[in-house]
């Protein structure tokens, strides 16, 4: 008898326990069930805004990347061509990289680029020319050498816009601009190469003999003269790889 009633002592005690808990919980449930929705769109915009400042913030280092490795690529094939074709000389300050596809041509002018050894030509070097924000590549003529750089009009990821905010061309010192808090480095990333290998360096009779520097730009103003007499050596008439 004295157990039972224990017993039932017990259960009206965890049955009052129960229904005080059922009493101060269910107000804020019904709180939290009333506000629910309020809460999940916060928590929603929340994340989304993170999400997209992290894009945001992220996106300057994703150009930064696609850049350098577009001039690395530019880089290696140049290299590549020098040696087994020997770069004699680039008809302009400034030249669009917009030949690296092309599989056959006539004369000794790619693009806008002469070399001595057209037959050990060997394209295409790549399926299409590396481009940023649609523009070519530049090889340009500097005061410190000639160098890669992102084309005409590009803007770069510190947010200055070429030929608007800064220029390239030969009386430009890259020393300037590819030095830390240069216009082409951000945050300690250049986003230009310099050419290392020497143009018109080859084993002709010309460089056997140390022709002089202003005969050898003679030889390649008539070199260009005499490929532009040919309407063969045209891009028009160049064989771009198969897409």
């Amino acid at each position: 008898m004295l157990k039972e009633e224990t017993m039932k002592k017990i259960d009206n005690f965890m049955h009052d326990i129960d229904k005080s808990f059922d009493k101060s919980i269910n107000p804020v449930l019904l709180s939290m069930k009333k506000y629910f929705p309020a809460i999940s769109t916060i928590t929603l915009v929340t994340l989304m805004s993170i999400f997209f400042i992290k894009i945001i913030v992220d996106k300057p280092y994703q150009i930064v990347a696609a850049i350098k490795n577009d001039l690395k690529e530019i880089e290696k094939v140049l290299n590549e061509i020098d040696k087994n074709c020997n770069i004699l000389s680039f008809n302009n300050d400034s030249i669009p990289v917009d030949f690296l596809n092309i599989q056959k041509f006539a004369g000794s002018t790619v693009g806008c680029m002469n070399i001595a050894y057209p037959a050990k030509w060997t394209g295409p070097y790549m399926r299409r020319n590396p481009t940023f924000q649609g523009k070519f590549y530049e090889i340009c003529k500097t005061k410190d050498g000639i160098y890669i750089v992102p084309g005409h009009n590009v803007k770069l990821p510190n947010g200055l816009t070429r030929d608007k905010h800064f220029v390239i061309n030969t009386t430009t010192s890259m020393s300037e601009l590819i030095k830390e808090g240069g216009i082409l480095n951000f945050k300690g990333e250049i986003l230009a190469i310099k050419i290392t290998f020497k143009i018109g360096d080859w084993d002709s009779p010309l460089t056997k003999n140390k022709i002089s520097e202003d005969k050898l730009e003679k030889f390649n103003e008539a070199l260009k003269e005499f490929n532009q007499a040919y309407t063969f050596t045209s891009n028009a008439s160049m064989t771009p790889a198969a897409a």
